[in-house]
């Protein structure tokens, strides 16, 4: 009888063993920081966020949202590739950007990271709107390095959604609600980011410079936590056509400190949910024209941010 159960238990194991083999083979590992930097091959990772928006500029109040498509696709087991979509959703719901990624695992820990994305800037005004047209492209250096099994230090981001914030800022004055859209590389994935604008007759170019710094922490295989941080240096130049005056050119600098508090769960092997809040994280910011300047005065915490996300492993 002790024999019979014996075998029993045994076999038991060996089922149990290759059942959690076979499930980590199809969808990876249960543990957030177990799972490897860049998907793997033929896994498919889509992705659905809305990126909330309160802002609070010079005594005037608003709330915007967008909303965030993406997935991202595994090449081979150090290759992904994936595509975004955002658009503000409210107010004014309407196109707003598309982001094109590549991935390349150079190490377990670290990558390489390519992005160009179009956008839409969109600013409605009562009843006129207009849109400005611009391109971008970004390198990125993505690292995950894992310090022990609860704790990794984080840089940047794999997934073609996180190339930087679709902002929808929005404020309200009784019955009339302005908007702006734009997509934004400040608390972006990559480390530089040129971007190309224009708009009629005027046109501009811009650099952002950012160092992204996080530590992610995993008290439970199925639940991390994770605060990001870093040093966003943002430079901005535009010239426009003044009819009979000739052309006009400005300039622009901001220097950001972001923070955000990030948590997701793994509710199911092939579904990750999570939810994070940010503050903008202004330090400064000038603008010059000709041989003067002026300080804009956007305070730390005039701009946050909530998105809630889910995300597919499949």
């Amino acid at each position: 009888m002790k024999k019979t159960m014996a075998v029993a238990v045994s076999l038991m194991g060996m089922l149990s063993s290759s059942w959690a083999k076979a499930e980590t083979s199809a969808t990876g590992s249960l543990a957030l920081l177990d799972r490897p930097l860049v998907l793997r091959e033929s896994e498919i990772a889509p992705s659905v966020r809305t990126e909330i928006t309160n802002a609070s500029i010079h005594g005037v109040n608003g709330t915007g949202a967008s909303l965030v498509i993406g997935a991202d696709v595994g090449l081979t087991d150090s290759l992904q590739v994936g595509m975004a979509i955002g658009m503000p959703l409210i107010p004014n719901p309407d196109f707003g950007a598309v982001v094109g990624s590549g991935v390349w695992g150079m190490h377990e820990a670290y990558g390489a990271r390519l992005d160009i994305a179009y956008s839409r800037d969109l600013s409605t005004d009562f009843s006129d709107s207009s849109s400005r047209s611009a391109v971008h492209v970004g390198l990125g250096l993505p690292v995950k390095l894992t310090l022990s099994p609860i704790l990794a230090v984080v840089s940047g981001g794999t997934a073609a959604s996180r190339f930087g914030r679709f902002l929808n800022k929005a404020a309200s004055n009784g019955p009339f609600t302005v908007s702006t859209f734009s997509l934004t590389p400040v608390f972006g994935s990559d480390l530089v980011t040129y971007s190309h604008s224009s708009f009629e007759e005027s046109s501009s170019d811009g650099v952002t410079l950012n160092l992204p710094l996080g530590l992610q922490v995993q008290p439970h295989e199925r639940f991390a936590l994770a605060l990001r941080t870093g040093y966003v240096l943002s430079y901005a130049s535009s010239s426009s056509s003044a009819g009979i005056l000739g052309s006009i050119s400005t300039s622009a600098t901001a220097h950001y400190l972001p923070m955000e508090i990030e948590a997701v769960a793994s509710v199911l092997p092939q579904l990750d949910v999570g939810a994070s809040f940010g503050l903008m994280g202004a330090l400064s910011s000038s603008l010059s024209f000709g041989s003067s300047s002026l300080s804009l005065d956007t305070g730390y915490a005039d701009i946050r941010m909530i998105t809630v996300f889910a995300q597919g492993r499949f």
